[in-house]
C-alpha cells in the first residue's frame, strides 16, 4: 500500500560510511556552520557566507550546489522560486515492537488499507493504512492536519519500526518562530503518539520511545523554478527524458516511476548554482523525492554534473 520498494538502510551506520568516504575524496567538511547569505555579480555567485561558531566565513568557488531542501541559497541569490503551503512531519523511531502482529492485523484487515496491502517487502515491513486507528487519533489530536492513513516502516533492527502519524499545519519552512513553535508541539506529541499506540494497534503494547528526529521535515515547501521546472503531470504521468539522472517510485502506484531531467537542477537565474534534493519539485512529487533513495540519487547527480563543470573549466584554462 506504499510503493513497489523499501529502501531501509542503518543510519547509523551510514554515518560512517559516508564520512569515510568525504575522508577518502579530501573534502573539507565544515559541521555546525550555517549558510547566510549568497554574494553575487549579475547572475554569477561570488562566495557565500557561512555563520560559524567563531563568526561568518566567506566560501567562494567555481560551482555551488545547494542541497538545504527549501533551496535557500537558490533564493537569497535571485533565483525565481514558488512558495507551497506545506504540512511540516515528524516521523520517530519506536522499538520492542511485535512486527507479527502487524502483518497479521493487516492480512485479516485488508479494509484498513488502500489498495493491495503486501505488509512485507523484501523482507522488510512496510505498511500505510490503518484507516479506523487514524481517525480515532485526529479525533483525539485536533490540531494536527487531516489524513487518511498513518504509515509503520521496519528497520534494519527487529522489533524496530519508524511511525509517521504526526503532520502540522500552516508552518513556515522559512521563519525560525513557526518552525521553533512547530517542533516544541511536536515533541509534546511524540509520546502522546507513542502511548496511544501502545493502547490501541496491534504489536505495541510493550513498545517505547527509540528516538525521535532533530529536526522537523517538509514537503516541497519552496520549489525553485528550473531550466526546465517539473510539472505535476510530469509526475504523474511517469514522464521520461533524454537527460535524465535519476529515477523516483511513484507512492501508491505500484510498478509506476517518473525520471528527474539535468535541466531540473539548473536555474536560469543562477548560471553557476545547481540545486538538489525536495527543493526541485511540485508538491504532487514529495512522497516519492522525500525518500532517502531518491535523495541519495540526485545528491550523487549534482556532484558528479558539478565535477565535469569543474573538468571542463580545467580544461578551458
Amino acid at each position: 500500500g506504499v510503493s513497489f520498494t523499501v529502501t531501509p538502510f542503518d543510519a547509523e551506520m551510514l554515518k560512517d560510511v559516508l564520512q569515510a568516504k568525504l575522508e577518502r575524496e579530501h573534502v573539507k567538511v565544515l559541521f555546525h556552520s550555517q549558510f547566510a547569505k549568497a554574494e553575487t555579480a549579475g547572475k554569477i555567485i561570488n562566495s557565500i557566507l557561512v555563520r560559524r561558531k567563531e563568526g561568518n566565513v566567506s566560501l567562494s568557488g567555481k560551482t555551488y550546489i545547494d542541497a538545504t531542501g527549501n533551496g535557500r541559497v537558490a533564493v537569497n541569490a535571485g533565483a525565481k522560486h514558488i512558495k507551497h503551503e506545506s504540512n511540516a512531519s515528524y516521523p520517530f523511531c519506536m522499538k520492542k515492537v511485535n512486527e507479527r502482529a502487524l502483518i497479521d492485523f493487516a492480512q485479516n484487515n485488508p479494509h484498513e488499507f488502500s489498495g493491495t496491502t503486501s505488509a512485507i517487502r523484501n523482507g522488510f515491513l512496510s505498511l500505510k493504512g490503518f484507516s479506523s486507528l487514524t481517525k480515532k487519533w485526529l479525533e483525539e489530536s485536533p490540531m494536527l492536519a487531516r489524513g487518511d492513513s498513518l504509515q509503520i516502516d521496519g528497520t534494519m533492527r527487529n522489533g524496530e519500526v519508524i511511525v509517521s502519524m504526526i503532520s502540522l499545519p500552516n508552518v513556515d519552512a522559512t521563519d525560525e518562530g513557526s518552525l521553533t513553535r512547530a517542533e516544541m508541539r511536536c515533541r509534546q506529541l511524540a509520546p502522546k503518539a507513542a502511548l496511544f499506540l501502545a493502547n490501541n494497534c496491534p504489536g505495541f503494547v510493550d513498545s517505547r520511545i527509540h528516538a525521535t528526529p532533530q529536526q522537523i521535515g517538509f514537503h516541497a515547501a519552496i520549489q525553485v523554478c528550473g531550466t526546465m521546472t517539473i510539472s505535476d503531470s510530469d509526475v504523474m504521468s511517469g514522464k521520461t527524458f533524454d537527460d535524465s539522472i535519476a529515477t523516483c517510485a511513484m507512492p501508491g502506484r505500484p510498478g509506476s516511476t517518473f525520471q528527474v531531467p539535468r535541466r531540473a537542477l539548473f536555474t536560469p537565474d543562477v548560471e553557476n548554482l545547481l540545486v538538489t534534493g525536495r527543493a526541485i519539485f511540485p508538491p504532487t512529487a514529495l512522497f516519492a523525492t522525500n525518500s532517502q533513495a531518491a535523495s541519495m540519487q540526485l545528491g550523487e547527480a549534482a556532484g558528479r554534473i558539478a565535477s565535469e563543470i569543474k573538468t571542463t573549466l580545467q580544461n578551458r584554462n
